[in-house]
């Protein structure tokens, strides 16, 4: 029988906030057993205020709630720990050692461990204990200088630096247990946010080591290409983007287009000299059509471009829901909601394992006595004296 490909996994996952919950939401997709541990006294930010983020990036998991204050919830996470094969965790430096969790804590009782400690700046180093979050790593990674228009200054783009570094974790727990397949030993894995962000500034580093140049902000333009913006069209705040970058498609577009005497900037050099007009120019004639109508015009004559899609338009796109890439939700609270699967199909496994979000301390009676094998009676006065809560 075909399975995921993480089924059979077991996954504790210590994490909250955006980044931590990305990586164990894929796991959890890809079938792995994902136990979330959280209590009410400290619950996921993002359940308390019962928005959205909670209930899209903890689909597919398990809840317990653990009061970790007690020398008996260490104990229970300790023993859930030794049964498990990955341990992720996103706490600032330093707060899971405090806790008695940390890896040279629990490693005896389980060497194949897989853990995954993740942190703003990772867990050494002077800036160690900083606290970040995703968006002042942009910042402090660089990423926001480069970011705008530029007479303005450096913006903030949004949570994505979090997102960006949960894909990096999941994969690299998948690597982690590919290699403890071929070699049987568990792995340690000190995760710097900061890092993983500033590696995708290839251009950036490089420009300044070989030409001692820093990139500047340049709002939508390409250094090198006349024609590359978001161009308004009919309707409000719709936009399509817009990248003309040679002589023969500058051409077609000027055909297509009949916009006066635009063939006299018939060169790349001439449409760089003449952006700002040529942007006047052609937003007089994109604002006469739909976006989509518009971006199969382009598309079809060999133009690139693509409409600028709000959240709605993603997750209503054709193209998506062919592929299956948005899901049902199911909640008993929310009604005909559906959200983003995985970003991947699998020819040789069964479809995508979801869940709907866990409600706090929902799994506890399986965790502590199917798992653990903690009599009821036991349980019950766990939950009396605040153990769990």
């Amino acid at each position: 029988m075909n399975k995921l490909p993480l089924e059979g996994i077991r996954v504790i996952d210590f994490s909250w906030i955006i980044a931590g919950p990305t990586c164990t939401r894929m796991l959890g997709m890809m079938g792995a057993e994902i136990i979330k541990i959280e209590s009410h006294r400290r619950p996921d930010p993002t359940r308390v205020g019962g928005g959205g983020n909670f209930h899209f990036l903890n689909q597919s998991k398990t809840s317990l709630s653990l009061n970790l204050r007690t020398e008996e919830g260490v104990d229970i996470a300790k023993k859930l720990i030794s049964i498990s094969d990955v341990l992720v965790e996103n706490y600032a430096s330093g707060v899971i050692e405090r806790i008695g969790l940390g890896y040279e804590d629990i490693k005896a009782n389980n060497p194949n461990l897989i853990m995954v400690s993740s942190s703003g700046l990772g867990h050494s180093g002077p800036d160690k204990d900083h606290v970040a979050y995703g968006t002042l790593l942009q910042c402090f990674t660089g990423w926001s200088y480069q970011t705008g228009i530029p007479e303005k200054p450096p913006m903030i783009g949004g949570v994505w630096a979090d997102p960006l570094t949960g894909m990096m974790q999941t994969f690299l727990v998948a690597s982690c247990l590919s290699g403890r397949y071929r070699t049987g030993l568990g792995q340690y894995v000190d995760f710097s946010m900061a890092e993983a962000n500033t590696t995708l500034l290839q251009e950036s580093l490089m420009n300044f080591f070989m030409n001692k140049k820093i990139i500047e902000r340049n709002g939508n333009y390409e250094t090198n290409i006349g024609i590359h913006d978001l161009f308004p069209c009919k309707g409000f705040d719709s936009w399509i983007a817009l990248v003309i970058e040679n002589d023969e498609d500058w051409n077609t577009f000027c055909e297509l287009s009949q916009i006066p005497e635009l063939n006299k900037y018939n060169s790349n050099e001439k449409r760089l000299e003449n952006r700002v007009q040529l942007t006047h120019d052609i937003s007089v004639w994109t604002k006469q059509y739909n976006k989509f109508d518009l971006m199969e015009k382009l598309q079809a004559n060999g133009i690139m471009c693509g409409a600028s899609m709000d959240s709605l338009e993603v997750i209503e796109n054709k193209h998506h829901l062919d592929r299956n890439f948005v899901s049902d939700y199911i909640h008993k609270d929310y009604k005909d909601i559906k959200l983003p699967n995985v970003p991947w199909t699998l020819n040789n496994a069964p479809e995508t394992k979801i869940t709907p979000a866990p409600e706090l301390g929902s799994s506890n009676n399986y965790i502590l006595h199917d798992l653990l094998g903690i009599e009821q009676k036991n349980i019950d006065k766990m939950v009396e004296e605040q153990i769990i809560y």
